[in-house]
């Protein structure tokens, strides 16, 4: 359910979905979007600005605040949750106040945004993400010749260390479609794993499609699919910021009014360049 933001793919259409309106623009079919607060670690009382971006590495753009298609956005903190303004249109698409030592969680969720896509681009959006299910079931429906229909929403997450307490990284936000990290990012060595978990409305999905990517060196990313429990495991080559993504696809319910729903999850995140003693 989620595709760029305000940007997709060169000459896809804007349309409007229940009173939003996507911008459409880029050039690949898959985009990801991920946040980028101006740093992973931050002092107490200092103003942290946020930055969020889609697109696939190196190629990115940054997303402008745009209060319409904002549903959620705010720091989760150990024992306060912040709201984080924007102004319209403007980059960074906003800032909070690290108040509270310990790791704050960043929340991004949008509204519905809608696209239309012909068989082919659908089909390739499809294989490019993982959704090989969606290409079963439209073959099984015979509808593997006609285009699609989708709505979609982003559940964006990030890290920030505020101090030197790194409990918490494993916090649920309540997402309805939410990547949760296993394993802190913040003590990763060489030669060790890093384990996310994927969840569906609270539940653990299986064989869902997960893939890391270093902002630096988008050649270093890795793939993998979920395990039974929800669970996949990465061996990241270095260190620096990172973006866990993935997508997740249903028949759409008839009020959406379209065919397909999509769910876009991240978590972005920085592994140290030496673990902390």
């Amino acid at each position: 359910m989620n595709r760029p933001l305000t940007t997709l793919r060169t000459g896809w259409r804007a349309i409007s979905a229940l009173g939003l309106v996507s911008v459409v623009a880029v050039q690949a079919l898959a985009h990801d979007v991920w946040i980028e607060p101006a740093g992973h670690r931050a002092s107490i009382g200092s103003e942290v600005a946020v930055r969020i971006f889609v697109g696939d590495l190196p190629e990115k753009e940054e997303v402008a605040f745009k209060k319409e298609r904002v549903a959620r956005f705010e720091a989760v903190g150990p024992s306060r949750t912040i709201s984080i303004a924007g102004e319209e249109g403007r980059t960074p698409i906003g800032s909070f106040r690290a108040l509270d030592p310990g790791l704050h969680v960043l929340v991004y969720q949008t509204h519905y945004s809608f696209i239309e896509l012909d068989a082919g681009k659908f089909t390739e959006y499809l294989k490019e993400d993982g959704l090989e299910h969606i290409i079963a079931e439209r073959e099984k429906l015979g509808e593997a010749e006609r285009g699609a229909k989708e709505k979609y929403r982003r559940f964006a997450k990030s890290i920030v260390m505020v101090g030197d307490e790194d409990g918490g990284f494993d916090r649920r936000v309540g997402l309805l479609y939410e990547l949760i990290p296993e394993t802190p990012p913040s003590k990763w060595a060489p030669g060790k794993e890093l384990t996310f978990r994927i969840e569906l409305q609270g539940a653990p999905l299986s064989g869902a499609k997960v893939k890391l990517v270093c902002v630096a060196d988008a050649s270093s990313s890795l793939k993998a699919r979920t395990d039974p429990e929800g669970r996949v495991r990465f061996m990241p080559t270095a260190p620096g910021v990172w973006y866990a993504a993935s997508v997740h696809m249903l028949r759409a319910p008839d009020e959406l009014q379209c065919d397909w729903e999509s769910f876009w999850a991240s978590c972005s995140f920085e592994i140290p360049a030496a673990t902390p003693k």
